[in-house]
């Protein structure tokens, strides 16, 4: 189900307000970062800056298209932390979330050149 949806994110152009899978992607993707930069989790791919990156991306959807305050899009995307990390690690959920990730980032236009 998560690589259907990776697979519909990449070809989607309109944006939409991010879905529950999406937003726990958020909180998958930050753990898995955290842990990687202790020195763990080496099997999946490398997280780096590109979690943030997607963070950014999903943050500023639920405050564009879904109409919350920057607060709002905030505790929204903390309170899915705080329910990832009540549960055991998944990883092919982890999986999952990096191909999510991997497909909203090179669905992101290209910044404009300067000029």
């Amino acid at each position: 189900m998560i690589m259907l949806l990776a697979l519909q994110l990449a070809a989607n152009a309109l944006p939409a307000p991010p879905t529950a899978i999406e937003r726990r992607c958020v909180a998958v993707i930050a753990t898995v970062a955290y842990e990687q930069a202790k020195g763990r989790w080496k099997t999946l791919p490398a997280i780096g800056a590109s979690g943030g990156e997607y963070a950014a991306i999903i943050g500023a959807r639920l405050i564009d298209e879904a109409g919350m305050t920057e607060a709002a899009a905030g505790q929204a995307l903390r309170d899915e932390a705080a329910g990832f990390k009540a549960r055991p690690f998944d990883t092919a959920e982890a999986e999952g979330c990096v191909a999510i990730m991997q497909a909203t980032l090179s669905a992101q236009p290209l910044p404009d050149p300067v000029k």
